[in-house]
C-alpha cells in the first residue's frame, strides 16, 4: 500500500508501524529470516578440508588437515572418521580411512558412504589421489573402490540416479579441471559427461530434483547441469566470488559455506534464480565442512588460513523466520470497532478488497473467518459491508517460526 495513497475522504487510515512497514495489494509480504549460532561439542581433533556427510541424522568427518598450519595444504594430513549425534552433543571415533588425505569429498549412495579424491603427503610433496574408499556405517567397515579416472583433489560431488557425478577438481600441476564424470556402482565404471562450461577447479556442487547446481572457481559463475542430456544452462551470477565452499540444500536454498576470500555465506534460491542477501559466518574460516540435520546446519572445522589457525569447533546455524502478523481494527459508522488477528496475506487480501470496491469493483462485503469461539458450527464467518467502514488501524507485530 501507498502510504500517501487517499483512501476516499470518509476513510482514515492509520497504520502503526513496529518498523518501516509498506503494504502492497500488487506484492507479496516476504518473511525476514533470522540467522542464529550457537557452540556445540568439539571435534576430538583440528580439522581443515576435512570431507562431511550427513548419514542417518548424524554427521561422518573424514580426513583432513590437523596441526598448526594455516590450512589443507599445510599438512599433516589424517585418516580419521569421526561421528558426531546431535542427539547426544558427543562425538565417537569410528574405523580409520585406509588412505590419509585432505581436500576430498564424501557422499552417500545405497547406504554406504563414498569418500573421493583428495591430496596427501609423500616423501613431504603434496600429491593428489585418485582413490575411493568405501565406508559402511553399519558394520564399520572399510573398502576400496574403483579409482578416479584421475588423481584429483577438491572435487564438487553429489549422487543422483543412483551414480556418483564428480565436479572439476585441481590435478597434481594445481591446475582447474572443467571435467565432468559419473560413477555406476553397477557397472562400476566411469563415463566422461560434457566439461564444466566455466573455469573449474574447487567448486562447489549441490543436486536437487534431479539438477546439479555447480558454482565457478574464484569467480561468480553459476550454472546447471541436467544429467538427462548432458547440457549446460547458465543461471543468475553469485554476489561474491565462490571458493571450495561447502554445500547445503535446505527447502529450495542452497547454502555456500566458507569460501577463503569472505566470511559471508551465499544463497541462492532454485525456484526463483536469485540470490538472497548474503550474512556472516560467526568468524572468518574457510575449508570448513557443512551439513544439514534436521532442519539446523551444522558447520564443522575450517581454517582462518593464518599459522595455528585451524579449528576443531562446531557450530550450529538455525534458521527462522519473522513472520508478519497485523491487528486490523475497523471502526463502523456506528462507533462500534470490530478487531482481527490477520497474516500478512490475510490483511493484503482485505486492503485490495477494500481498494477494489473503492474504484467500485467487486463485492459489497467482505468476510473474516473466525476461529475462535466455534462451538458446535464448522465455520463461522463475519462479514463487514464497505458502506459501514468509517476508519480502520492497522497495526503489525511480528511472531518467529522455527
Amino acid at each position: 500500500m501507498n502510504l500517501f495513497k487517499n483512501y476516499s475522504f470518509k476513510v482514515l487510515l492509520v497504520i502503526s508501524l513496529a518498523f518501516c512497514f509498506l503494504l502492497s495489494t500488487t506484492s507479496a509480504y516476504a518473511a525476514e529470516l533470522i540467522y542464529s549460532w550457537s557452540d556445540k561439542a568439539s571435534m576430538p581433533d583440528k580439522r581443515a578440508g576435512a570431507a562431511t556427510v550427513e548419514y542417518q541424522g548424524k554427521l561422518y568427518v573424514f580426513g583432513g588437515t590437523n596441526g598448526n598450519g594455516t590450512g589443507s595444504a599445510s599438512g599433516p594430513t589424517s585418516n580419521t572418521s569421526y561421528v558426531y549425534d546431535p542427539a547426544t552433543d558427543q562425538w565417537d571415533t569410528k574405523q580409520a580411512m585406509p588412505t590419509a588425505r585432505s581436500a576430498a569429498s564424501a557422499v552417500v549412495l545405497n547406504n554406504k558412504i563414498y569418500v573421493l579424491g583428495g591430496y596427501n603427503f609423500v616423501s613431504g610433496v603434496l600429491t593428489r589421489v585418485a582413490k575411493m574408499e568405501i565406508y559402511d556405517p553399519e558394520t564399520n567397515i572399510w573398502t576400496t573402490g574403483t579409482n578416479l579416472t584421475s588423481a584429483k583433489a577438491w572435487v564438487g560431488t553429489d549422487v543422483y540416479d543412483g551414480k556418483i557425478y564428480v565436479f572439476g577438481g585441481t590435478n597434481q600441476s594445481n591446475a582447474n579441471l572443467t571435467t565432468v564424470e559419473s560413477y555406476n556402482p553397477l557397472t562400476n565404471g566411469w563415463t566422461t559427461l560434457s566439461p564444466i562450461p566455466s573455469v573449474g577447479g574447487a567448486i562447489g556442487v549441490a543436486q536437487l530434483e534431479g539438477k546439479f547446481y555447480v558454482s565457478g572457481f574464484n569467480n561468480y559463475a553459476f550454472s546447471e547441469y541436467n544429467p538427462q542430456d548432458n547440457s549446460w544452462t547458465n543461471l543468475a551470477e553469485s554476489p561474491n566470488k565462490l571458493n571450495a565452499p561447502a554445500v547445503v540444500i535446505k527447502d529450495s536454498d542452497i547454502y555456500f559455506f566458507g569460501s577463503s576470500e569472505t566470511s559471508l555465506v551465499n544463497v541462492y534460491n532454485t525456484l526463483t534464480n536469485t540470490w538472497g542477501t548474503p550474512f556472516t559466518l560467526s568468524s572468518l574460516k574457510f575449508q570448513v565442512g557443512a551439513v544439514l540435520l534436521n532442519k539446523d546446519i551444522y558447520v564443522v572445522g575450517g581454517t582462518t588460513g593464518k599459522t595455528g589457525g585451524i579449528s576443531s569447533s562446531l557450530e550450529k546455524l538455525s534458521i527462522t523466520e519473522k513472520l508478519g502478523r497485523a491487528i486490523l481494527v475497523i471502526t463502523m459508522t456506528n462507533g462500534i470497532e470490530k478487531e482481527y488477528d490477520l497474516s500478512m496475506s490475510e490483511l493484503n487480501n482485505f486492503i485490495e478488497w477494500y481498494d477494489n470496491k473503492d474504484a467500485g469493483i467487486g463485492k459489497e462485503r467482505y468476510g473474516f473467518n473466525k476461529t475462535w469461539n466455534m462451538g458446535p458450527f464448522k465455520a463461522r464467518t463475519e462479514y463487514i459491508v464497505f458502506d459501514k467502514i468509517l476508519t480502520f488501524e492497522v497495526n503489525e507485530y511480528d511472531v518467529v517460526n522455527p
